[in-house]
């Protein structure tokens, strides 16, 4: 089960500017996308608009082996599998490169080790995935716990992968407070680590939260942030029309004519 189907929420559905006046005061701490960095966009846009504003380095990646939690990294390093599977394919080559063998003993050889190896991965992958974006989660949570402890937030902001990882602080209960998510990632997350996740799938009573969406995010389904709002007063979600994964409407840049901002979607959730 997901986290947004576990967590209860409810949403208005509709699309409205919060009119309130910026509290440059709020200390903002900022989780940023998979594949952003602590000088991502939306970074730069809080860091001018919040005197105190700080970026959590999570060092993530799908396939950029150079960052701490590189998603690859985590795959190699955790699944036990891909070890033996990988042993075998070595011996299997060196096997048919030194041995003396016909071509037809050696294609036999080939297809007797490759067969029940590629099966073992197959019938693994859920598991291996499941243990890889766990780890690269756990790492995420410690360096934001760090943080939280260090910089004691006022407001979360969180952006795809970077609201999932706001959404299981909330869920590790390190922090509870106001959290901003922008096209959150955090069912997709869910999902993939189901195996490893024991923690609480319960959001903290004084859990507030706005989700701004894009209509038309093609990367993460505006469909869990629509199920995270339905089913929890608590949660708010804003569905920006036309709007896509980066959502740099919200900053001010994109093309997308949009009723909110970032800052008004801060303090929306201050007030809530």
């Amino acid at each position: 089960s997901s986290v947004s189907s576990s967590s209860s929420s409810s949403s208005s559905g509709s699309v409205s500017a919060v009119a309130a006046t910026k509290d440059a005061s709020l200390r903002i701490l900022f989780l940023h996308g998979l594949e952003s960095s602590l000088n991502g966009r939306k970074a730069a846009y809080l860091r001018a608009k919040y005197a105190h504003c700080e970026c959590v380095d999570l060092q993530t990646s799908l396939w950029n082996f150079t960052r701490a939690n590189c998603w690859v990294r985590h795959l190699v390093r955790n699944s036990r599998r891909l070890h033996v599977g990988a042993v075998v394919l070595a011996v299997a080559a060196a096997v048919l490169r030194f041995a003396d063998v016909t071509l037809f003993n050696g294609s036999l050889l080939a297809v007797l080790l490759l067969v029940p190896t590629l099966f073992m991965m197959w019938d693994a992958w859920p598991e291996m995935v499941s243990a890889a974006t766990h780890a690269m989660m756990e790492a995420c949570l410690e360096r934001t716990e760090r943080a939280v402890r260090k910089f004691h937030p006022d407001v979360v902001v969180g952006s795809s992968f970077g609201g999932a990882v706001a959404v299981f602080s909330l869920l590790s209960q390190f922090y509870t407070g106001p959290t901003v998510l922008l096209c959150p990632a955090h069912a997709e997350v869910n999902r993939r680590m189901a195996f490893h996740w024991t923690g609480p799938h319960e959001l903290p009573d004084e859990t507030r939260i706005v989700i701004a969406h894009g209509s038309s995010d093609a990367i993460v389904s505006i469909e869990d942030s629509r199920q995270l709002a339905r089913s929890d007063p608590r949660v708010r979600l804003h569905e920006i029309q036309g709007g896509h994964h980066r959502l740099r409407s919200l900053i001010g840049q994109g093309d997308v004519k949009c009723p909110v901002d970032l800052v008004s979607l801060i303090e929306e959730v201050v007030a809530m």
